[in-house]
């Protein structure tokens, strides 16, 4: 496994099409918002994971890369890079966040109560407790 952090206070510039997005916007000034975003490389198989963290203004708190050697669907890697996010930011003993996302079957699977014995529920149940 690669993984890469950055922690340095400074404004990450998007690219790579993603520039009409729109910019982070504040929060309350308690919360921190956490980005988490997979990518599928099916040449490889790999799955690229990435996570920013932004205090209530906007600015970079930190930042993680990272990959795993696995092929999944792109349902199923969106629900591993959330349960990923959510395991590091409480191994960086980071609470009061604001998670997005950009997969709403795994939006909507965080929000229903009822799961089934399917890798994709298994890393929901994961992220749920």
């Amino acid at each position: 496994m690669f993984q890469q952090e950055i922690e340095d206070g400074s404004e990450v510039e998007m690219i790579g099409g993603l520039s009409e997005a729109p910019r982070c916007q504040p929060t309350l000034s308690q919360l921190f918002k956490c980005n988490v975003n997979a990518s599928i490389f099916v040449d490889e198989p790999t799955v690229k994971v990435g996570l920013v963290l932004r205090d209530s203004r906007g600015v970079l708190i930190k930042g993680l890369s990272t990959f795993y050697k696995v092929t999944f669907s792109p349902r199923l890697a969106e629900a591993f890079a959330i349960r990923e996010a959510l395991s590091w930011l409480k191994s960086n003993h980071y609470d009061h966040i604001i998670v997005e996302l950009d997969c709403v079957p795994v939006v909507h699977a965080l929000n229903k109560s009822i799961v089934d014995n399917s890798d994709f529920d298994s890393l929901i149940l994961d992220c749920l407790c």
